[in-house]
């Protein structure tokens, strides 16, 4: 599982977005991780939008009440296709 959070100062100004994108990389071409995935709230649209927007697909309810589970796979990332 990874995750991104940052201060709210810092909301809204595309960074989540760039170190998201920077830790899929480092984790798909650096070392030997297959799958990633997120819980994001189901009631947080911000976080649903970045990991769609950096090819995270839903694939059901997680385990926490109120949460949704994203994943995103190697080999999606590194054909260049979602999820």
């Amino acid at each position: 599982m990874t995750d991104v959070k940052l201060a709210p100062a810092f909301w809204g100004q595309g960074y989540a977005t760039e170190a998201l994108q920077a830790l899929l990389g480092f984790y798909f071409t650096a070392t030997g991780t297959e799958e990633l995935l997120v819980p994001p709230h189901a009631q947080n649209p911000a976080a649903l939008r970045l990991y769609e927007k950096c090819g995270f697909v839903d694939i059901g309810p997680s385990p926490w009440p109120g949460h949704r589970l994203l994943a995103r796979t190697r080999s999606h990332y590194l054909a260049g296709l979602p999820g």
